[in-house]
């Protein structure tokens, strides 16, 4: 068995593809030990040439798969899932790459500690302007043994909903049944929040092992620019939460700590991603989203994480209830977007 699957989506990437692979080539865990598996998403570049040709130079090693039509990077992403065999689970973008020792680090550590997942930092780079992005509120083994620890560790955020940059057992993954959302952008919570419900070992790392590489093709510059694609981050989040309802005994054990998530995240979060990234939000997508949050999760006026005195969006609460117009609308929307 492979110690590791490395899944790459890949769509129209050909001028980054060459340094992404190159990080996986010289990784010290061994090429030997590496399952990669590069998803061509129907490219209309070179990147499907690109790819077959590296995989002829490493056919035990590489694995190209090409799709008929784009699915987008959840899509990709779970084509990539299907054919893994490797021990542990690694997703990377294309136009990204890893620290060279990332995957023998993370393969001991996931020995040593017998865990689940493993999160660690990212290093943005953008225009050689270099930050590294560290959300963890906790370091080390977090070891989740009973129900009470484990609403601390949902409420508390101690992981990210990003997918990039953590280790997944497979066989967890397996038994979890987890897939991306397809066809949408944001898609990455669809992923990894379920698994926060059923992981038991959990490690943070203190050392940044991803290279995450802003431009102005990627998909957060381009995709979720066009007009109304903001709203695929509440489609999303509401995708995550009629998953989670459809788990038995998830809503019953933690229905307060759901709530908080999917109110904080489907709600606030589309509003202030409208304003700080100046994407406009339309008013009809914005009433649909009041009534959503009211049907799906009418409690929510009753939850203690949202009726917090140190939760810093109470006022935001308050528009899920109000009548708006377009303009009020792009104006609140730039009001919580400062909050960020």
């Amino acid at each position: 068995m492979k110690k590791v699957s490395v899944i790459i989506p890949c769509y129209n990437v050909e001028e980054y593809l060459s340094a992404c692979l190159e990080s996986l080539l010289r990784q010290t865990i061994g090429l030997d030990n590496l399952d990669i598996i590069c998803v061509d998403d129907a490219s209309t570049d070179h990147t499907g040439r690109l790819l077959d040709a590296i995989a002829q130079q490493y056919p035990d090693s590489i694995r190209v798969f090409h799709l008929p039509q784009n699915c987008r990077q959840g899509g990709a992403r779970n084509v990539g899932l299907e054919h893994a065999i490797g021990e542990y689970v690694a997703f990377l973008d294309a136009d990204d790459w890893v620290d060279v020792s990332a995957y023998q680090k993370l393969y001991e550590l996931a020995q040593q500690y017998d865990t689940d997942i493993i999160q660690y930092p990212m290093t943005k780079y953008y225009e050689g302007v270099v930050q590294v992005e560290d959300p963890a509120q906790i370091k080390g083994l977090i070891v989740l043994t009973d129900q009470q620890m484990r609403k601390l560790f949902l409420a508390g955020q101690a992981l990210t909903c990003g997918s990039q940059t953590k280790f997944y057992k497979r066989s967890f993954l397996e038994e979890v049944q987890v897939r991306f959302v397809e066809g949408c952008a944001y898609e990455e919570p669809s992923f990894v929040y379920p698994l926060l419900f059923y992981a038991k070992r959990v490690y943070c790392t203190e050392e940044p092992l991803y290279y995450y590489r802003m431009h102005e093709a990627s998909t957060m510059h381009q995709y979720v620019r066009q007009p109304g694609k903001l709203y695929d981050h509440a489609k999303v989040q509401l995708s995550v939460l009629q998953d989670i309802k459809n788990r038995s005994g998830l809503w019953e054990q933690y229905q307060e700590e759901i709530i908080y998530y999917f109110v904080l995240t489907y709600f606030i979060e589309t509003l202030c991603f409208a304003g700080s990234c100046d994407l406009k939000l339309d008013l009809s997508q914005f009433q649909e989203m009041q009534k959503v949050v009211q049907r799906e999760t009418p409690e929510f006026r009753a939850n203690g994480y949202l009726n917090s005195p140190t939760f810093e969006y109470r006022e935001v609460l308050e528009w899920i209830d109000q009548e708006l117009g377009q303009e009020a609308l792009n104006a609140y929307c730039e009001k919580i977007g400062e909050l960020l």
